[in-house]
């Protein structure tokens, strides 16, 4: 492997001498680099740029997070999934359990292989990492290698972003409310709250870049309609987007009645385009005005 040893060894000499984990793990971690097998060809395989493996990988996973806090609830966002529930970690075997409250049945255990300050080094089963790639994704990049290629050892690197409460955290339940497919048909009223949860989410992304809280946006993590440039919004049509935009619905029918409702609030109520010298902050200006058109 061309990446890995190096990177083991890069990230043992970074992580210092190791604490006690169930006094550690309790922070916001952001995924870095995985150690797998066929890595190589996956590496290649999300190279965009032609740069190093490391570098590489580190653009994968953006804006992929494990958030682990003291009251045992956790987030996890990775491969374009939403996951929220309760954590418990067995110190005899170092395992990490995590219980998604829409699915307690079925939790998921990975091994903790180092943790400190700054770093947490996780090792997940085929059958583990199962859990955690969706069926329906067969368009997103390195998603098939995830899938038959076990055992993997994730990288993830202490998070700088702090909140202090939920309502500002873009990766808080609360505002990830969109990201959870209901179990039954939605009212119009239903639907434009949906709605307003998803915009609200970027406008929180957007907020804190342009508030210096945070050094970089992706929309690497979720899938959107909307396209914001420097100072307009727009809709990608929907045929463009179908595939991936219907999974935040009960069904198609739903899934385009809210189109239909965002395309309302964007292009017909009308939103005015940004104006500052900031790209961040006219992406706030506009998305505020979505909202307001989406409660008319």
């Amino acid at each position: 492997m061309r990446f890995c040893p190096l990177l083991v060894i890069a990230f043992l000499l970074l992580a210092g001498c190791t604490h006690t984990p169930k006094d550690v793990l309790p922070w916001r971690w952001t995924f870095t680099s995985v150690y797998m097998h066929n890595e190589d060809n996956f590496v290649d395989s999300i190279n965009d740029n032609n740069t190093d493996a490391g570098e590489a990988m580190r653009h994968y996973f953006f804006d992929y997070k494990l958030i682990l806090k003291k009251d045992k609830s956790f987030t996890l966002v990775i491969f374009k999934k939403f996951t929220h529930g309760t954590w418990s970690f067995d110190e005899q075997y170092k395992a990490l359990t995590l219980y998604d409250e829409a699915t307690p049945q079925s939790p998921v255990t990975m091994t903790v292989d180092s943790v400190s300050r700054s770093l947490l080094i996780l090792s997940l089963s085929q059958a583990a990492m199962n859990k955690l790639v969706p069926l329906n994704e067969p368009n997103n990049k390195g998603f098939t290698f995830f899938k038959g290629n076990g055992p993997y050892r994730f990288f993830l690197s202490a998070d700088r972003e702090a909140y202090s409460n939920d309502k500002n955290d873009p990766y808080s339940k609360q505002n990830n409310l969109w990201r959870i497919r209901p179990s039954k048909p939605e009212t119009d009223a239903q639907l434009n709250a949906r709605l307003a949860n998803h915009v609200g989410f970027l406008k929180l992304l957007m907020q804190a870049v342009a508030d210096g809280k945070s050094t970089y946006i992706s929309l690497h993590s979720f899938h959107t309609p909307l396209v914001m440039d420097a100072g307009d919004i727009r809709l990608e049509h929907y045929e463009y987007t179908r595939s991936s935009w219907d999974n935040y619905f009960y069904d198609t029918l739903q899934a385009q009645k809210a189109y239909r409702l965002l395309e309302k609030a964007v292009i017909y109520n009308g939103v005015k385009q940004g104006e500052t010298g900031d790209r961040f902050e006219n992406s706030v200006i506009m998305l505020t005005q979505v909202l307001q058109n989406l409660q008319k």
